[in-house]
C-alpha cells in the first residue's frame, strides 16, 4: 500500500504502528509540555480512570427486584442476612440502621428457628419506579412448616431497586388486587 507522508515524501510501506511506538511518540511530545500542563493531564486522566472504576463498582451493586427476592430467600434467617440489608429501605427496616436491623432480626429469627425451605416467583409487575413480586414460599419454624404467599414491594432509588415492604399471607394472592 502506498501513501504520501504529510511532509510530501512518498512512503511505500505504510503499516500500523505498535502501541509501544505510539507511547514513545507520546512520551517525546510530553517533553515539550510544561510541568504544570503535565500535572494537569495526569490529574485529568487519573480522575477519568477513577470515575470509570467507581461507576463499574456502583453498577455491580444494582440488582433487579427478582434478584433481590432470590437474595432474600437465600439469606433471610441465616447468618448471611447482612447481604440483604443493602437492598432494603429504611421503611422496611423500621428506620433502623442496617447493622442494628441485621442484629435484631437475626436474633428474633434465630429464636423462632426460622428457615426458608423453598420459594417460587408466581407473578412479577415492574413499572418505572415501583415493582411488585408475589411468591409462594415454604418456611420452617419451631412450630412447623408453613406454606405462605409473600408480596414484595420495591421502589427504585438513586442506588437501584430497594425492598420497601413485605406482606405475608397464607391464602392465594392475586397481584391485580394490589396497586403500585
Amino acid at each position: 500500500m502506498s501513501m504520501t507522508h504529510p511532509d510530501g515524501k512518498f512512503r511505500r510501506d505504510f503499516t500500523p504502528r505498535p502501541l509501544s511506538v505510539l507511547f514513545l511518540h507520546c512520551h517525546k511530545w510530553m517533553d515539550y509540555l510544561s510541568d504544570g500542563v503535565k500535572k494537569l493531564l495526569i490529574l485529568m486522566v487519573s480522575i477519568f480512570l477513577l470515575s470509570a472504576c467507581l461507576s463499574m463498582t456502583h453498577y455491580d451493586h444494582q440488582k433487579t427486584p427478582r434478584e433481590i427476592v432470590y437474595i432474600f430467600m437465600s439469606t433471610y434467617g441465616t447468618p448471611r442476612i447482612s447481604q440483604l440489608a443493602h437492598y432494603t429501605t429504611p421503611f422496611f427496616r423500621n428506620y433502623k440502621p442496617e447493622e442494628l436491623w441485621v442484629i435484631e432480626t437475626w436474633e428474633v429469627l434465630s429464636e423462632l428457628g426460622y428457615r426458608h425451605v423453598k420459594g417460587t416467583i408466581l407473578e412479577e409487575k415492574i413499572k418505572e419506579d415501583n415493582a411488585l413480586i408475589v411468591t409462594s414460599s415454604s418456611i420452617e419454624t419451631v412450630a412447623g412448616e408453613t406454606l405462605q404467599r409473600e408480596i414484595y414491594y420495591f421502589i427504585k432509588t438513586s442506588e437501584g431497586w430497594k425492598l420497601d415492604d413485605l406482606l405475608v399471607e397464607e391464602e392465594t394472592v392475586e397481584a391485580e388486587k394490589y396497586s403500585l
